[in-house]
């Protein structure tokens, strides 16, 4: 009985402490994760920003070299930007072209509106920013892709940590559990053995206080419950004297004579 409310503790404490940490952990992940990403944008964002002004003022004194112009971009290392000159898209990458880039993003620069736009290249996860460097559909445009590994690489390992945090906190859970139960039956398991003993013959036996103030009446009432049992059994033990209900009469004892056969 004891044994099996102690495992109903531990798994109650450990369940308990795995519900409250995953959804923590839930929580904070992603908590963690947007903040990580609306980061990582807003980093890209400026540098595209800062990378298409110095394009268009490359364009603006030599507008015949697009490609050496794309030289005065400092993107990201495993990024690249592309710029469009007379409709014609130029890559500061040999492994980005104009594919890349999506053709709603395309659409919003046309209408000369700088955009966003989270893109999945072979590489990984991207983040692609295009600014207009004209006001005329289909003019000048810069667009850079800014990889998002970094972040990726951060949200997991942030990932594993709450994964382990959970694990941890699931496993203090349950040993919170098995020490909470075996503080709170130690009373029972002290009463139950108490009692074993009694029924054994051991009259004497007694609990002994532990200076728990919410435990001392049951310990009071146990012992007051002994100690009247003792008393009853003694008394039923004890041996009972005789009532007196015979007369008294003189020794030697008074007789009738005797009368021998033949006697006179």
């Amino acid at each position: 009985m004891a044994a099996a409310a102690a495992h109903r503790a531990m798994v109650a404490f450990g369940g308990l402490a795995f519900v409250v940490s995953t959804l923590l952990a839930i929580v904070c992940f992603e908590v963690t994760r947007s903040t990580l990403i609306r980061q990582r944008e807003r980093v890209a964002e400026r540098q595209t920003y800062v990378n298409a002004r110095a394009v268009d003022n490359a364009l603006t004194q030599n507008p015949a070299t697009p490609s050496e112009a794309l030289a005065d971009a400092q993107t990201s290392a495993q990024g690249f930007a592309l710029v469009r000159v007379d409709g014609t898209w130029y890559s500061s990458s040999v492994t980005g072209d104009r594919s890349d880039i999506p053709t709603s993003l395309v659409t919003v620069i046309d209408s000369s509106t700088a955009g966003r736009q989270r893109v999945h290249l072979s590489s990984g996860t991207a983040v692609a920013v295009g600014v207009p460097l004209s006001a005329a559909a289909g003019g000048p445009a810069y667009v850079e892709l800014v990889p998002m590994a970094e972040v990726a690489n951060s949200i997991n390992r942030v990932r594993q940590g709450l994964i382990l945090a959970a694990a941890a906190t699931t496993i203090a859970g349950v040993l919170a559990g098995r020490w909470a139960s075996a503080r709170i039956l130690r009373p029972v398991r002290r009463t139950a053995d108490a009692a074993n003993l009694i029924s054994e013959g051991a009259l004497d036996r007694r609990l002994e206080s532990d200076g728990d103030a919410d435990l001392e009446p049951l310990v009071q009432s146990f012992d007051n419950l002994v100690d009247g049992l003792q008393l009853r059994i003694e008394r039923e033990a004890a041996p009972r004297p005789t009532s007196a209900t015979s007369c008294a009469r003189p020794w030697p004892p008074c007789c009738p004579p005797c009368r021998w056969p033949g006697g006179g």
